[in-house]
């Protein structure tokens, strides 16, 4: 699996890109690399692109992953998470199954399903257009 981050510093947004094929450990990793980020607040809003990404998962494995997640999401600071999918895949159907988990289990985080960034940026309040217009300083800042 590639996973792309991108840090926005104004306005303040993470940009994940997902592709390929993505498993339990992978998508853990990348978590705790963005958890571990001092650069990236935790109230940071979050826009995932999940269109490219087959997940190799079990419901089991979403469940873990959604409780994986509840003892590792501080409650004083949740997080807006917006994750573009395509309606019609089985990748659509498996993140609607974790937002169910994670509500179930009390994540801490106000996630929301999207066909297209733009639909997620609105979301988050965010202009639309933003991922048209290059950051503040014209610098793309990946993640570490």
């Amino acid at each position: 699996m590639a996973v792309d981050i991108m840090v926005r510093t104004q306005p303040d947004l993470l940009i994940i890109m997902f592709s390929g094929i993505s498993h339990v450990a992978e998508i853990q990793a990348t978590v705790a690399q963005i958890r571990a980020d001092a650069r990236i607040a935790s109230t940071t809003p979050h826009l995932w692109d999940m269109r490219a990404a087959i997940f190799r998962l079990s419901a089991a494995d979403i469940r873990d992953i959604a409780i994986w997640l509840s003892r590792r999401t501080p409650a004083e600071h949740p997080q807006r998470l917006a994750i573009v999918a395509q309606t019609e895949t089985l990748t659509y159907g498996l993140l609607r199954m974790l937002q169910t988990y994670m509500e179930v289990a009390h994540v801490p985080t106000d996630m929301h399903l999207c066909a297209t960034p733009s639909h997620g940026l609105m979301w988050l309040g965010l202009d639309p257009t933003l991922l048209n217009a290059p950051d503040t300083d014209g610098q793309a800042h990946p993640a570490r």
